[in-house]
């Protein structure tokens, strides 16, 4: 059970969020508004050996406000960079973050 409320959430995202255009697959783009944070890193083992640093890309949004039909793959600009969707993560709560990588093409 989540102690805050939809609107609690809204407001959060508004006072520290960023605006985000999302393409999803075939439909217009959406704009949203979501927490944005460009620092995330990790540690991953390579062939259980060799550890590796990873840096992504995260957004932390309300998950009613993912476009009807988000999916991997989608197009996203955070502050005119281009990012495509890694994965999506909904957190259950009402939250759901979305791991993004840039789109170098």
């Amino acid at each position: 059970m989540t102690v805050e409320s939809p609107a609690d959430r809204l407001s959060l995202l508004a006072d520290f969020g960023v605006t985000v255009s999302w393409s999803p697959g075939a439909g217009d783009p959406v704009e949203i508004v979501a927490l944005f944070d460009n620092a995330t890193h990790s540690q991953a083992r390579f062939a259980e050996e060799l550890p590796v640093i990873v840096s992504e890309a995260t957004l932390t949004l309300r998950a009613a406000d993912l476009p009807v039909g988000a999916a991997r793959g989608d197009a996203v600009t955070v502050t005119a960079v281009a990012y495509l969707v890694e994965d999506i993560m909904p957190d259950g709560q009402g939250l759901a973050s979305v791991h993004l990588e840039r789109d170098h093409s």
